[in-house]
């Protein structure tokens, strides 16, 4: 199992036990519906209490870099705060739900899907959306603004009303940007550092099977029974299909049909 996977696993079943209302966004999402990108971070937006900060702590401090003032500040001012898995040295921030009108439709909107056989919440396709057009306004962030592109394109039934409804509704209202904490961003940096150059290859192609498996995953899901031969060209077409004109696309999966 990739080192991403295994932690985005430990995470999901904490919250769960924990009783904590999640879902996963950013990243992890867009591999999830759409043409895949490596990362190294994990985003979750979850429904954090001041009266729940102690028990989250305590589930999560054996292993991971934990700040329990930092937390206590943000779930204040539904900010948002990050742990880091010390052994795999992988950043997971957490942003607290906002009350409003349009995060709660985003919440009830999420989905239950199975990652690697695990069952995850996740954000819908279309919030995914609403969410990176505001972000790619805050930011100036091309990447956004692809990964929206993308969403669009291989996005099955996205509801374009829904997105139309709450983009407009939303964007007259400035975003907030959220920034890792210093202290955080500091600790990051020096377990990086710590690592050799072969560790730091070895996670760059953790990043790459986490992105797979994540693929491989949502396609399981919307065609259950899916043959070997077809999951192959999927995964083919969800990661390269966008790079090659559909002449080339042919080629390449009629050579896939006879491996």
């Amino acid at each position: 199992m990739s080192e991403e996977l295994e932690v985005l696993k430990i995470v999901t079943q904490r919250l769960s036990e924990v009783e904590i209302p999640y879902m996963i966004s950013g990243s992890i999402a867009t591999n999830y519906y759409t043409v895949p990108r490596m990362t190294r971070d994990v985003d979750i937006v979850i429904e954090l209490k001041e009266d729940a900060i102690d028990k989250f702590v305590t589930f999560f401090e054996d292993c991971f870099y934990i700040n329990r003032e930092m937390i206590a500040n943000e779930v204040s001012h539904r900010g948002m705060f990050s742990l880091i898995y010390n052994r795999y040295v992988i950043k997971i921030d957490f942003i607290i739900k906002k009350s409003s009108e349009y995060h709660d439709a985003e919440f009830s909107n999420r989905k239950q899907v199975l990652i690697d056989r695990c069952p995850m919440w996740i954000v819908s396709a279309e919030d995914l959306v609403i969410s990176k057009l505001l972000w790619a306004r805050e930011s100036h962030s091309e990447m956004q603004l692809i990964d929206v592109a993308n969403l669009m394109e291989t996005g099955d039934n996205l509801d374009l009303e829904y997105i139309s409804n709450w983009i407009w509704s939303r964007y007259t209202k400035r975003q907030t940007m959220f920034d890792t904490h210093p202290d955080v961003a500091i600790q990051f940096r020096d377990l990086m550092m710590s690592k050799t150059g072969q560790e730091r290859l070895l996670m760059g192609c953790s990043m790459y099977d986490t992105a797979k498996q994540i693929v491989r995953s949502a396609i399981s899901n919307s065609r259950p029974g899916i043959t070997d031969i077809e999951m192959k060209k999927e995964i083919f077409l969800r990661f390269y299909g966008h790079e090659f004109s559909r002449a080339d696309r042919e080629k390449f999966l009629s050579a896939l049909a006879m491996m």
